[in-house]
Order: structure tokens, then C-alpha cells, then sequence
């Protein structure tokens, strides 16, 4: 098993952390808790055997057995860290990783625990860095941003939609913070979905349909499948497949354009209007053509929509 022999070389390599750079006891403890956190994520690749129909199992024991307790290795020494540094800058990074440790281990009762601990502290979520160390995807820490989101997960799959709006609405609060476009289009899409499970849950159907529509068409910059493929299967409960495809071809034929003023920046949006709720055509080639060429554009948006190819394939079906 390739997986072992893997293990094996980490641990070798994991002995020698703090002797390659002079640093401190408290970041010491924090790097070779997460190296073994994300060497489960990132090298071991378990998930097959964990999650795959067609590995026997003996061998799924195993895997669950080795990330087990490497996961329970890293927390302890997150835990460490913690009793005995609590003033360390390496304190929050910790509290955050313990959650999400804890949360592959299926623990979700101490998971939130950790993530509560996070949001009731003195964390900065514009601190830079991710909640890793080294060079990260994520530039800032979004310490409670993170853990008011990750509650939310929580108790949108254990159906507490009430509490789950709760904690969606602390990340109002503690907003999320990026430099990158295509992060925060990635957020938005995200917290929309989140959004319409909580109110799908409390059979509030028509906000979640106003919640998932302004993400419903791809933008170039964030997947959104997942959020089609949740929109399609609500309004596949509400209306008639022929319906519904006819409903989305009007709305590509009547698209309008409007003004938007934000601040003192004034723009024109192209936009359809599906069900009841404006829906904004993001390509940038809109901005230059004109006439049939431009009509043409509409049509490749409409064609290439992967709500569209939905409705398609399941008429056919």
C-alpha cells in the first residue's frame, strides 16, 4: 500500500521540523500539528479507500485507522499548543484547525465547540495569512468569518435551519476578506446556497428560489454547478419540465437592459427576467457588440447554460 510507505517518509521528515529553522516552541507545536493535518489532505489521498463501493473492507479499516489517528495526533498537539501558549499568536489558527480535525473525525459536537471558541475570542479575521501557514490561497485569516460558516454547515445537516440562519448571519458581521475577484464571487455563490437550504428547510420556497437566482447563470470568475443543479431540483417540485424550459427561453428573448449607479459610477447591465426576478448577463463581450452579433452572444449564454443543458437533457429523458 503506497499509503504506508508515505507515512513512513513523514515521519521521517516530520522529526526534523524546528531543527531546519530556529523557531519557537508554540510555532513548533502549530507546524507539526498541521503538517500532519494536511499531509491527510493533501498526500495520503484516503478518500478512495474511505469512501469508494469497490475496496474491500479490511482495507477502508485501515485508512479510517490511519487518518483516525494521525487526525488525533494533530489535535492533541493543536491542544498543547493551546494550554500552554494561550497568548500565542498561533492560538486561533489552532482553535480553527481542532474544528475542522474534529469535524473529519465526525465529532460535530466538539467542533462546534472549537469553532464557538473562535467566534468568542479576540481573533482578527483581517490577520494575515491563512489558516495554514506558509504561502496559502487564503491572504487573510478569516477566523470567525470561517467558524460562523462552518456552524452553519453544522446545523443545516443536522436541520436546525434556525440556528444555521443564526450563524449565517454573523458572517455578515464578520464579513469575508480577499483581494480576489474570483474568491468572493466563490463566496457569494457559496453563502446564496447556504442561504436557500436553510429556507428550502423551513419551506420557505419562493426566498430560496430569490436567493439562488441572482447566481443561477455561470460568470466567468466561481463554479456554480452545485447551486444549478440545487435550483433545478427545487423547481422541478414547482412547475412542469416543459414549463419551466419554456419560461427560461422567453426570459433570453425578452432580456432588457438597464442602468445601474453605484456611488458615482453609472453603467448599463444586460439582464433577463425569470420567474418574477432580474437575472444580470455577465460577459464583457456584451460591452462591445452590437446589433446581431450582440443577439448572438444572448444566445451562446442562453445555449451554454448548464441550467439550460438540464432542462435539455431531462426533457429528453
Amino acid at each position: 500500500m503506497k499509503q504506508i510507505l508515505a507515512i513512513i517518509l513523514f515521519f521521517s521528515f516530520y522529526q526534523g521540523i524546528g531543527q531546519a529553522k530556529k523557531i519557537g516552541p508554540d510555532e513548533l507545536l502549530f507546524e507539526q500539528a498541521y503538517l500532519i493535518q494536511n499531509f491527510i489532505q493533501e498526500e495520503l489521498a484516503l478518500d478512495y479507500y474511505l469512501y469508494s463501493s469497490s475496496v474491500d473492507k479490511s482495507a477502508k479499516e485501515l485508512a479510517v485507522d490511519i487518518r483516525d489517528k494521525m487526525l488525533i495526533k494533530a489535535i492533541d498537539l493543536y491542544q498543547e499548543l493551546i494550554k500552554e501558549y494561550p497568548k500565542s499568536k498561533w492560538t486561533f489558527r489552532a482553535l480553527n484547525n481542532i474544528g475542522f480535525a474534529e469535524l473529519a473525525l465526525q465529532n460535530k459536537d466538539k467542533a462546534k465547540l472549537h469553532f464557538e471558541q473562535v467566534l468568542k475570542s479576540n481573533a482578527n479575521d483581517k490577520e494575515k495569512g491563512g489558516a495554514g501557514s506558509g504561502i496559502m490561497g487564503e491572504p487573510y485569516a478569516n477566523y470567525k468569518n470561517r467558524a460562523a460558516r462552518e456552524l452553519a454547515k453544522i446545523y443545516i445537516e443536522e436541520q436546525n435551519f434556525d440556528k444555521a440562519l443564526e450563524y449565517l448571519a454573523l458572517t455578515k458581521q464578520y464579513t469575508y476578506q480577499h483581494f480576489c475577484g474570483n474568491a468572493y464571487a466563490e463566496e457569494k455563490i457559496t453563502m446564496s446556497l447556504l442561504y436557500a437550504k436553510c429556507y428550502v428547510g423551513l419551506n420557505q420556497i419562493d426566498k430560496a428560489i430569490q436567493t439562488l437566482f441572482p447566481n443561477l447563470l455561470e460568470n466567468g470568475l466561481a463554479d456554480n454547478s452545485e447551486l444549478v443543479h440545487f435550483t433545478y431540483d427545487i423547481l422541478s417540485t414547482q412547475y412542469k419540465q416543459e414549463e419551466l424550459k419554456s419560461l427560461f427561453a422567453a426570459s433570453f428573448e425578452n432580456h432588457q437592459i438597464k442602468t445601474i449607479k453605484e456611488k458615482e459610477i453609472q453603467y448599463e447591465q444586460d439582464y433577463i427576467t425569470f420567474l418574477g426576478t432580474d437575472i444580470e448577463l455577465n460577459s464583457w463581450q456584451l460591452e462591445y457588440l452590437t446589433g446581431e452579433e450582440r443577439e448572438q452572444e444572448i444566445k451562446r449564454i442562453y445555449e451554454k447554460s448548464l441550467f439550460t443543458q438540464l432542462l435539455d437533457k431531462n426533457e429528453k429523458e
